[in-house]
């Protein structure tokens, strides 16, 4: 390899090869950028080439702007063998292949920590080639991630054959704009339960904040819920915000509440539904404000109101600006204003954060599934 070559190498620039040769072109070129990046000492490595399992990226449609923050935080948080499939109208029915190099440094002093690229592109006529040419490309001892950027039912078989030999789906599509019949239709269908809506992983905090409110010896307080108002911060209106629609889910799925009649999605993204709980109906509200955001929306405020009864009526509200820090504050029917209002340090909810944690979690996810039939129902799907 020339040394031009390996620089756009060693710098996440795409190096043309053929197909049947990537594997000697990675070869070829990890050796040369080893030793620019200080030398190849094996007791004190200047890159430290690391693969911890295969990322299937997949992005058929347009572009879209997040996708390089989703790709750093995947070979930061996890670094991995990743192959990423892109469209190119121009290709025919031909896959065009590109290798490259992902670096970060961990820590001043340390080696930097590398994981390879491998990006293959064709036209909508070559899709068929995609399964073959990934599976012959993917670490055999290594478990797969499939990460899927469209709706699964623009490409069923290709998503069928990706996610067939996946150990985890991850399903990463715009909030709230997606569609929700294009999730609907691939976690239902997922029997092995490995299907993941990247949405769910932005709730980690605001589940956290709600289940500190109600620990003992207040956690009898939970059966006096009687509504629960959840507002989102989104780029768009046309639906309600699926990551809201999940938080209500979960609490739903943990305490037992069950779906009455049938959601009223309305304009402006917002959304009214009731569920029945042990005590009663639970009063649900779902509103968007719009925002400029990135394709996830973030949940900004949540209010949940307890009906009086040994004691008065109580409304406890959580607000998040998005800046590390949550204020709560409880009010009583007395209109006695907040009591006890303080403010949380939180970690704000990044895409890294997300990648990380859709990348970690255990396959096993109890509340995730019991939430997804009520999340799906709040958004009419």
């Amino acid at each position: 390899m020339s040394s031009s070559s390996v620089e756009a190498f060693y710098d996440g620039n795409g190096i043309p090869v053929e197909l049947t040769e990537v594997e000697q072109a990675l070869d070829h070129l990890w050796g040369p950028a080893a030793e620019k990046a200080g030398g190849p000492e094996l007791d004190s490595p200047a890159v430290t080439r690391v693969v911890l399992a295969n990322v299937v990226l997949v992005n058929l449609g347009p572009n879209r702007p997040e996708m390089e923050k989703t790709i750093e935080a995947i070979t930061t948080q996890y670094p991995s063998r990743l192959i990423i499939l892109r469209p190119d109208p121009q290709a025919g029915r031909k896959l065009l292949a590109e290798v490259s190099a992902q670096c970060h440094l961990p820590a001043p002093g340390r080696p930097q920590v590398c994981s390879e690229q491998i990006i293959l592109r064709t036209s909508v006529e070559g899709r068929d080639l995609l399964p073959g040419a990934v599976r012959s490309l993917v670490e055999s001892d290594l478990h797969s991630v499939l990460w899927w950027c469209d709706d699964p039912r623009e490409a069923p078989e290709l998503f069928e054959q990706l996610a067939g030999e996946a150990t985890r789906v991850i399903l990463d599509l715009p909030d709230p704009e997606a569609d929700p019949g294009s999730f609907a239709a691939a976690l239902k269908a997922d029997e092995g339960q490995k299907a993941r809506d990247l949405a769910w992983f932005g709730l980690t905090t605001w589940r956290s904040l709600i289940a500190d409110q109600f620990d003992a010896p207040v956690a009898g307080n939970l059966g006096r819920i009687v509504s629960i108002r959840v507002r989102s911060n989104v780029k768009d209106t046309d639906r309600p915000s699926r990551a809201a629609a999940w938080l209500v889910g979960w609490l739903a799925g943990q305490l037992g509440w069950k779906p009455e009649g049938s959601p009223q999605i309305l304009g402006d993204g917002r959304c009214e539904a009731s569920l029945r709980g042990r005590e009663g109906l639970i009063k649900v509200v779902l509103e968007s404000v719009m925002s400029e955001m990135g394709a996830l929306a973030q949940i900004e405020e949540v209010e949940i109101t307890l009906r009086p009864d040994t004691h008065p009526a109580t409304t406890l509200t959580i607000q998040c600006g998005g800046e590390g820090t949550c204020e709560i504050c409880v009010t009583d029917g007395q209109g006695s204003g907040c009591a006890f209002p303080r403010l949380v340090k939180v970690p704000r909810d990044e895409t890294a954060h997300r990648v990380s944690a859709a990348l970690l979690t255990d396959r096993s996810d109890p509340p995730y599934h019991r939430a997804f039939p009520i999340t799906l129902w709040l958004l009419g799907g």
